[in-house]
């Protein structure tokens, strides 16, 4: 049983959640089916929907309208200017492309999460002074923003909680680099439970010399990602189709 002055929520249809996660005492299975599949915890609750316990005594209350969706945008900072591979890209349409989706998410209402990457030392420092938004970008409060030290935006960050607590069921992915941390983000998203659109003209990157030395160009690797994700991990989507919404594609065994 929970203990006396502390809150249980209950989810109801329309993704609505009265108190954290941590307030649960009991339940513990349906603690870790929220972790795990924040869907499916939603669909189960067979109860009505934004009903509240309070201390033990049951009121109702009305839940605005909220947004199931949360823009992403990954990475997207000084720090990346500051390599000459800048240059060598397409960077003025990324960023036109990257505005016109944070334009579109704020019209639409959705959540916006802005990440950065942060590294000990060197231009992913925040002692740089280049971890900030790049300069081109306008938004002016983005709903959650936090600093990461993994590929993956989920990985010791608040990210997974918040969209759970805010009853997000779909992520917009957008950022730099393609095929790193946007594409890693997507695939965890993806795994944890999440409908995916991954906008990959709203993403950017440079090009990348393997080990045998070929050279792929931003543009090859673009596609590649785009192939590997669409339809296993993501809907893979323009600007337009994303801001429409619809459903994503199931991922794929």
């Amino acid at each position: 049983m929970r203990k006396p002055g502390q809150h249980e929520g209950i989810l109801g249809e329309d993704e609505c959640q009265s108190a954290p996660i941590t307030d649960y005492q009991c339940g513990l299975t349906i603690i870790r089916v929220v972790f795990f599949c924040p869907i499916f915890v939603r669909r189960m609750a067979g109860v009505p929907r934004h009903k509240v316990y309070d201390c033990g005594t049951p009121w109702l209350t009305e839940c605005p309208e909220m947004t199931d969706t949360a823009l992403l945008i990954i990475d997207a900072q000084e720090s990346f200017r500051q390599r000459a591979s800048w240059a060598e890209v397409d960077s003025p349409t990324y960023l036109r492309n990257q505005q016109a989706l944070i334009d579109g998410a704020i019209e639409n209402g959705w959540k916006i999460v802005r990440v950065f990457h942060a590294e000990p030392e060197g231009i992913f420092s925040p002692a740089s002074g280049f971890v900030r938004p790049l300069a081109e970008l306008k938004l002016d409060k983005p709903d959650l923003e936090f600093f990461k030290f993994r590929h993956s935006a989920f990985v010791g960050s608040p990210l997974e909680v918040y969209l759970i607590e805010n009853g997000i069921r779909r992520l917009v992915i957008s950022g730099i680099r393609t095929e790193q941390c946007c594409e890693t983000t997507t695939r965890h998203g993806s795994d944890l439970g999440w409908q995916v659109d991954y906008v990959t003209e709203a993403t950017h990157t440079m090009p990348l010399t393997d080990a045998a030395g070929k050279t792929w160009t931003a543009e090859e690797i673009k596609a590649r990602t785009a192939a590997v994700l669409d339809g296993r991990f993501a809907r893979v989507c323009t600007i337009a189709e994303a801001l429409a919404g619809g459903e994503t594609m199931a991922a794929a065994a």
